[in-house]
């Protein structure tokens, strides 16, 4: 069985573990970059790093990779793995607890696996319905010469 301790320092690490990070790329991207930056394509960076004067609170949280929905107001978009794979390791010790507790009865096992495996597909499914961005927000942009 788990410990309350463990547990809570588990999830302390890993939030403890990616916040200080991102909170330095964040600054350093908002406050130090732009004093230092420019050049032919200045102007896609300031267009990226936009949205961050409305949603900074979003990276140090943790959740730039779902919030906000549309992929060109999202601050810092590049970093979603990292909140991703956070969220992702918060999830694991319920899912081990579960997995420990169902050994003895493997219906169960595989009976929880499939509700999980359906609920995910059906969340990914109406996420992407109702975000209507496709497989990748990704714009390809025609080169014109001149």
């Amino acid at each position: 069985m788990f410990k309350a301790s463990s547990l809570l320092r588990y999830y302390g690490w890993r939030i403890i573990k990616f916040v200080p990070l991102l909170a330095t790329v964040l600054i350093f991207g908002m406050f130090i970059v732009p004093m230092i930056g420019h050049g032919p394509i200045w102007s896609t960076y300031e267009t990226v790093m936009q949205p961050c004067g409305s949603y900074w609170w979003t990276v140090l949280l943790q959740i730039n990779n779902f919030y906000p929905y549309n992929f060109d107001e999202k601050c810092m978009p590049w970093a979603w793995f990292i909140p991703a794979l956070t969220q992702v390791s918060l999830v694991l010790p319920i899912l081990a607890y579960i997995y420990k507790k169902a050994t003895p009865h493997f219906t169960i096992i595989r009976i929880i696996t499939i509700l999980i495996v359906v609920g995910l597909a059906t969340m990914n499914g109406l996420l992407v319905g109702y975000a209507d961005v496709g497989a990748m927000p990704v714009r390809i942009t025609p080169i014109t010469t001149a």
